[in-house]
């Protein structure tokens, strides 16, 4: 997770006190403590370690500054709710062997199912895009925190195809 520290610095300097309380799991005024810790050079395990309490565990801690980094919000968690999300599938992998099964799935699946984000994204709602682009933005940033400036690439949902394993 250090590996994104300047990204999440970036994101809290960026952020007001109303865009903090947005975020998704913060509440009981922990927006105002996660706002005292931006003006120190801290990783973000230092961050957690300053802020955590009995009220606040560091799963917790972690899990609002992975939202702040996805900007993830309080609107996005009732619109992905169970109640009223209409989910998808997206296929990232597969054993060859199981390559009928994954077209059995693709035929008959009641949700869109994305082989390729490129051509079936237009196959989603707009709740569902919206998802999607989540996914996609945590693609980009993940590849972010990658040590070696090649790796560091943007847009690898539209380029990587999905994984078919030979076993």
């Amino acid at each position: 997770m250090d590996s994104f520290s300047d990204a999440v610095a970036y994101r809290l300097r960026t952020m007001t006190l109303e865009d903090l309380s947005n975020i998704s799991g913060v509440s009981e005024g922990i927006e105002n403590r996660i706002l005292k810790t931006v003006g120190g050079p801290y990783k973000i395990t230092d961050i957690c370690a300053e802020l955590k309490t009995k009220r606040y565990t560091y799963t917790r801690l972690m899990r609002i500054i992975c939202h702040i980094l996805l900007g993830i919000t309080k609107e996005h968690e009732e619109m992905f709710s169970p109640d009223s999300f209409e989910p998808y599938i997206r296929v990232l992998g597969f054993r060859k062997s199981a390559e009928p099964l994954v077209g059995a799935l693709s035929r008959n699946s009641s949700v869109p199912v994305i082989m390729n984000v490129n051509k079936d994204e237009k196959l989603l709602s707009e709740s569902q895009r919206l998802m999607l682009d989540i996914e996609k933005r945590a693609t980009d940033i993940y590849y972010l925190g990658y040590p070696t400036p090649s790796a560091k690439k943007r847009a690898l949902d539209y380029t990587m195809p999905v994984v078919i394993e030979n076993l």
